[in-house]
């Protein structure tokens, strides 16, 4: 896991993914959107470790590649998070990992990943953010329908991996913004889709 971990583009890399999956029931079989998929690390642990069909979305084309070339039989497509480019009731989980802070409208984002849920269908989601907004967490997720099933904080991943960032030369300024650095801290949700 130790390579794996390294290439994973989230604090807490595939060890947050794998206890997320745990949570969420992730099991063989399942059909699994990745939102945000990047380089397909999160998305070629869940398929080798609980044996999901793959499905992947990401915004950059680069990243689509990279992905397409560590899962040559995943389903890959560029595209917004924003505009979820799949059906209504489509998947049986939704896996979305620093993301959610990165879009201009959350609410609409969430309803988004809701809407291509099937029923009862589990959202894995962790982001950074303010320390101060960690309490306002549950509610953004409660407002748009999902059943809150778990949240917790794991700001120590977040502090390891600024701390490798800075190591390689990539300062987490560049990727968090001034103000999250000192005050940031990371969070995952596991919810279900409500009725």
């Amino acid at each position: 896991m130790g390579m794996i971990y390294r290439e994973s583009m989230h604090p807490g890399g595939v060890r947050l993914t794998d206890r997320a999956a745990r949570l969420a029931g992730i099991s063989s079989g399942m059909e699994v959107l990745d939102v945000g998929c990047g380089n397909g690390v999160s998305l070629g642990f869940l398929e080798r470790s609980f044996g999901v069909v793959p499905y992947g979305m990401d915004i950059s084309e680069k990243l689509i590649g990279s992905a397409r070339q560590r899962l040559p039989a995943a389903a890959l497509t560029v595209g917004d998070a924003a505009w979820l480019p799949y059906q209504d009731a489509s998947f049986d989980a939704v896996i979305c990992e620093c993301v959610l802070s990165l879009v201009e409208d959350a609410g609409w984002v969430l309803s988004e990943m809701r809407r291509v849920l099937r029923p009862l269908g589990m959202l894995i989601l962790s982001d950074v953010c303010v320390e101060e907004e960690f309490g306002r967490v549950q509610g953004m997720f409660l407002k748009v329908g999902f059943d809150v099933i778990c949240l917790e904080e794991h700001k120590a991943a977040l502090t390891t991996y600024i701390a490798e960032r800075y190591a390689e030369g990539k300062p987490a300024e560049a990727w968090l913004g001034d103000s999250s650095c000192e005050r940031g801290t990371y969070y995952l949700i596991v919810c279900q889709r409500g009725g």
